[in-house]
């Protein structure tokens, strides 16, 4: 009998160490791929929940004279490839938007990821919810960056009208722009960006 309870203890043993040997060799594999792979990781989502996403950090390399005229141009934020860096100031330009928020907005909600998705289903680089942007009048693939540029520069400037520049319109942008009118922690946080991005 005492033979018998050893021998199975002394397997439990051995199956529990096969466990954590592959539980090790799994996470060494997944770190090494994302190294490997050049990926990083951009946190975004809102107070309620974060989301994660993947996107590439190789950057494509500057001629001579590109890397000069670049170079006098304002700092391209962390995680925003330039050419759609481009397009948020352009799009806010366009729609009579504050460059800085319409950045902060975009940061916070994708990380400049056109096809971020939420689990709430709001889609593309504004995280807009396609009723929204039906709203306001814009159809089409809001995973594509200018689609999804045009509807949450048109739902921004919206909340905008209806609130003013201040931290109740970023709140607005988040909460819904017919929410009861508050400035809410996503607010205050969009706001601060705003300040750092002009």
């Amino acid at each position: 009998m005492m033979t018998g309870t050893a021998h199975l203890y002394a397997s439990k043993l051995r199956h529990n160490s096969a466990k954590r040997l592959n539980s090790i060799f799994l996470t060494a594999t997944l770190t090494a791929a994302l190294t490997l792979s050049q990926h990083s990781l951009a946190l975004a989502g809102n107070e309620n929940g974060g989301s994660i996403y993947l996107h590439s950090s190789a950057r494509p390399v500057l001629q001579e004279g590109r890397a000069a005229a670049e170079e006098r141009a304002p700092p391209t934020p962390a995680g925003a490839a330039s050419s759609i860096y481009t397009m948020v100031t352009e799009a806010a330009q366009r729609h009579g938007v504050p460059v800085g928020l319409a950045h902060a907005i975009i940061k916070i909600e994708s990380g400049y990821n056109c096809h971020a998705r939420s689990r709430y289903g709001a889609l593309g680089i504004g995280q807009v919810m396609p009723s929204s942007a039906r709203a306001e009048g814009v159809s089409g693939n809001l995973y594509e960056c200018s689609t999804g540029l045009e509807a949450s520069m048109r739902y921004l400037k919206h909340a905008l009208a209806l609130y003013g520049d201040s931290c109740a319109a970023a709140s607005a942008y988040n909460t819904g722009i017919f929410a009861r009118s508050q400035c809410t922690g996503y607010g205050r946080r969009a706001m601060r960006l705003a300040q750092e991005i002009r």
